[in-house]
This record gives structure tokens, sequence and C-alpha cells, in this order.
């Protein structure tokens, strides 16, 4: 019994400190202070406006409008701006139309998107949800 006591205190203590070194790494690598202010500032606006809602970025948010993951790879600066500052009927409306957002937030939202594009991913990741994917049609 002492010895089973002892093997779970050493693998105890062998597993809470790989895991603080993993925390202390982390943050080493990660450098708030590295990210731009203008993609901050964008990330404010995909947060007033409430983007989340419908859309959804590295696998969080919404499914009822696009993944906006790679919108910059696809669409560039110039064709995100030309959608934020003249929005096309929502699917399905008649009359409403997307959030209309101003020159300003336009700009800002464009480089978040184009920073969230940057971002490392690997392999598959973000998942589609299940309903878009080809295993649930």
């Amino acid at each position: 019994m002492r010895g089973s006591l002892t093997l779970f205190l050493v693998v105890l203590a062998v597993t809470v400190a790989a895991f603080g070194g993993l925390v202390v790494h982390s943050l080493h690598e990660l450098d708030p202070a590295g990210v731009p202010e203008t993609v901050r500032l964008g990330k404010q606006v995909w947060q007033e406006k409430a983007c989340v809602e419908c859309h959804t970025v590295l696998g969080h948010g919404g499914y009822f409008g696009p993944d906006l993951t790679k919108a910059w790879i696809k669409y560039g600066a110039e064709g995100l701006q030309d959608f934020f500052r003249d929005p096309p009927l929502l699917p399905a409306a008649v009359e409403k139309r997307h959030l209309n957002l101003s020159e300003r937030e336009t700009e800002l939202l464009a480089h978040f998107l184009r920073f969230v594009a940057g971002i490392k991913r690997t392999g598959n990741w973000p998942l589609q949800p299940p309903l878009l994917s080809p295993a649930g049609k």
C-alpha cells in the first residue's frame, strides 16, 4: 500500500510539473502585445456587431452564415470590404440585408479576418458541423 501511494505521488508531481511547464511555455509563445492594434479593434467590431451569432471563426460561433476562418484567403481585403460596404440580401430574405458596417469598421474587421486566416491550424481543424460534413449527409 505504501508503494502505491509513493508511486501515485511521484506520478502526480511529474504530471503537475509537466502541465505547469506547458502553461509557462504557452504563455511565452503567446504574446498579446504582438497582436496589432487594428486586429484587436477588428475583433472588438466582431464582438460588438455579434457576428459570432451567425458566423463561425476557428470552430466557434453560429452556423447560419458561412465559416469566416479562411474568408481573407478566399476574398482578400477588397472583396471583404466590398461585401461589408454594400451587403447582399440575407439567404431566404426578401428585404432584410446583412448588417451594414461603417468604413472604419469594415477596415478593422478585414484586419481581424486576415489575422484569423494566418493562424496555424493542424489537420482538418476546425471540424465542420455534423450536418454539413459529408458523413452527416
